[in-house]
């Protein structure tokens, strides 16, 4: 008897839960960690690389050296590292749940 009783249970169907349930299950779980490092990854590659391909246009257009243009290309990447921890603390900070 307990092994029918086992079997009718397991055949009863989840709980349907509402789309803003299953998102905050999902916000503090390894996949959401995971998945808001990617897209960080992924934001910054995608920045970087739509300005690389500018570089030439960008030198012709004002006269910029090798050296100002590196300047320029490093400025990026020195303005992101004090900002990246400043972004991520704003999500941190916006937990309510």
């Amino acid at each position: 008897m307990t092994d029918t009783t086992e079997k009718t249970q397991l055949l009863q169907p989840l709980p349907r839960r509402s789309c803003w349930q299953r998102f905050v299950s999902f916000r503090g779980g390894a996949g959401a960690t995971l998945f808001v490092a990617t897209l960080a990854l992924f934001s910054d590659a995608f920045c970087y690389g739509a300005i690389v391909p500018f570089q030439p246009t960008y030198e012709s257009q004002y006269n910029l050296t090798e050296t100002q243009l590196g300047l320029v290309l490093g400025s990026y990447a020195f303005v992101m590292t004090p900002l990246t921890p400043v972004a991520g603390m704003c999500v941190v900070f916006d937990r309510r749940v």
